[in-house]
Formats: structure tokens, C-alpha cells, sequence
């Protein structure tokens, strides 16, 4: 078992006087809640760290959501909703694709079907378009909602796209569906 003055990547050596900090280590931070004298601190750390050595405990950092909001179910459904919720999906911020509420596979079959139910070839491709781009399911688990691979879900899904780019009415049709989609996930 290794102990914390050996984990090779740990800058507790520094932090109990053993080494000297390098300057880019600003320590004073967290020995201030352990006491004012250096020394003092430094031995209250120490006593923290080994106390914790061998011992099952509650990680603070479990109720992380998105890698970047720590808080109680109450407090991230508040930042989801007041800050997240107005946010546009954007592909250089993944986290908020992680953190954003999400469309539901039945309410894309549902509005689908609504507009496009009798044609159910192309309603089927659009279906999986909408799906890849708002459900936030892997391509697999799409792909189990149709009986087809994971890479036949991303080949459906471009198909459509490409559809719906050279389309203008189809194109109108899919941005009312998408805002009817959008906006309904806020609601649940």
C-alpha cells in the first residue's frame, strides 16, 4: 500500500515541510485551515491526510454533475435551469450537451409522426436524425430502437441531413419540430 508521501504525482511532501514548494504551488490556501504558524499547519494537514489513510469516506466530489457543478440535486436542477436551459447547444462546450435536459426518443417519434406519418421510410430517417441530434443517446442505443448498427444510425442520420439541407420546406418543417422539441424538454 502506498502511503501519501510516495505517491509519486502528490504534492503532499510539499505541503508538510518535507520538500521544498515549488513556486508554482500556492499551499498557503489550504494549510490556512489548519492553523496560522506553518508549522502548525503543516503537522494539522499531516494528522488530516494519515487520519484518512486505510479509511472508507464519503468523496466530496461524488455529487459532481458535468464535471463542473458540485451541490445538491435542488442546487443543480437551479443552475441547470436558470443558466443551462437558455444555453444553445454548442460542440466546443460539451458540458452543457451533458448537463442540458434531454429530448426524449417517444416525444421524436411523436412529432415525427405527427407531421411525418404517412410516409414512414422517410419518417423512420428522421426520426434517427432527430434522435443522433437531440436525445443525447449513444449511436448504439439508437440504433437499438430501429434494429440497425451504430454505424448505420450515423450513415441514417447524415442521409437526412443532407436532406434536409437541400430542402427548403423540409428544412422549415424540422425547425418547427426541433423548437416544439426543444422547448418541451424544459417542461418535464
Amino acid at each position: 500500500m502506498k502511503t501519501p508521501e510516495t505517491y509519486d504525482w502528490s504534492s503532499y511532501n510539499f505541503y508538510i515541510g518535507r520538500k521544498k514548494a515549488p513556486k508554482w504551488l500556492h499551499w498557503d490556501f489550504i494549510l490556512g485551515y489548519f492553523g496560522m504558524k506553518v508549522s502548525a499547519a503543516q503537522k494539522g494537514y499531516e494528522n488530516f491526510v494519515l487520519s484518512l489513510v486505510d479509511q472508507e469516506y464519503d468523496s466530496q466530489l461524488r455529487d459532481v454533475a458535468g464535471s463542473i457543478l458540485l451541490g445538491n440535486k435542488n442546487f443543480i436542477n437551479f443552475v441547470k435551469e436558470k443558466f443551462i436551459s437558455c444555453q444553445k447547444p454548442d460542440k466546443d462546450l460539451p458540458v452543457l450537451r451533458q448537463l442540458a435536459p434531454r429530448v426524449s426518443t417517444e416525444a421524436v417519434f411523436d412529432e415525427v409522426d405527427t407531421v411525418f406519418g404517412n410516409d414512414p421510410v422517410f419518417s423512420r430517417n428522421l426520426k434517427i436524425y432527430l434522435c443522433h441530434r437531440h436525445t443525447g443517446e449513444k449511436l448504439k442505443s439508437i440504433g437499438n430502437h430501429f434494429g440497425i448498427s451504430d454505424s448505420a444510425v450515423s450513415h441514417a442520420s447524415k442521409r437526412a441531413r443532407r436532406q434536409i439541407e437541400m430542402n427548403r420546406k423540409l428544412k422549415k418543417k424540422i425547425k418547427i419540430i426541433e423548437k416544439k422539441l426543444l422547448s418541451a424538454r424544459f417542461k418535464t
